[in-house]
């Protein structure tokens, strides 16, 4: 088999639904795989967490070619991944979770789902302080192509979500981006947070008794780490 570089830059939520397909794709080809490309967000430190002890991370193509010149690169893309879920659900009627679309492009069939937490490093007590945080923003949403956004809401609709919480006496978090703001809601700027590694969102996720959130990486990292 060629020598193989797989591209994970990835977003956070794809990033952690591609580590067990890559776990299965190295136990089944353990020599064909020489390196992974990750990127300097969130979601490469999740990537470079659990792998760093098995397998050279890269940060971008250019390195990991200096070292591995006539390497083949293969994009581990959520959109190529979702393409092959798709192909099935069409074909068979049948759902496929996204792991599995990368399980497809990598020629292993996974069963299980579920992510591996052994790149926890710690485990935080989870919070008894009444904190609920919420999670507006996706980097994914269309409207970062100029379309119609998907997977968000209305900024005005959160609103409601705030107040509603602020009446069950929650203290009321936003979790995002650096820049990213909530456009005429009554939450001031000192409310918002930013996580800058994976255990500083853990800590983060964790400080919350609860996490109210769209479609994003957040949610998923929320689940992994047992946040409701």
């Amino acid at each position: 088999m060629p020598n193989t570089i797989l591209d994970c830059a990835n977003l956070l939520g794809d990033s952690l639904y591609l580590l067990k397909p890559l776990d299965a794709y190295l136990e089944k080809f353990p020599e064909e795989c020489k390196g992974l490309i990750v990127l300097k967000q969130l979601g490469g430190d999740l990537v470079r967490e659990h792998f760093r002890r098995r397998l050279p991370i890269y940060e971008n193509e250019h390195y990991a070619k200096q070292d591995y010149p006539d390497a083949q690169i293969l994009k581990m893309s959520a959109g190529t991944a979702a393409q092959h879920t798709s192909r099935v659900a069409a074909q068979f009627n049948k759902q496929l979770h996204i792991s599995q679309g990368y399980g497809m492009m990598l020629g292993v069939e996974l069963t299980e789902i579920t992510p591996p937490k052994e790149w926890i490093k710690t485990r935080f007590p989870l919070a008894e302080n009444r904190v609920a945080i919420i999670s507006p923003f996706s980097n994914s949403c269309s409207r970062h192509t100029g379309e119609r956004p998907n997977k968000t809401l209305d900024d005005w609709k959160w609103e409601h979500i705030i107040r509603y919480l602020r009446r069950h006496e929650y203290e009321v978090q936003c979790i995002g981006g650096p820049g990213e703001l909530l456009h005429g809601l009554s939450l001031p700027i000192s409310s918002y947070r930013t996580a800058y590694t994976v255990e500083d969102l853990q800590r983060i996720l964790q400080s919350a008794r609860v996490v109210i959130t769209v479609d994003n990486g957040i949610g998923h990292m929320a689940s992994v780490f047992d946040v409701p």
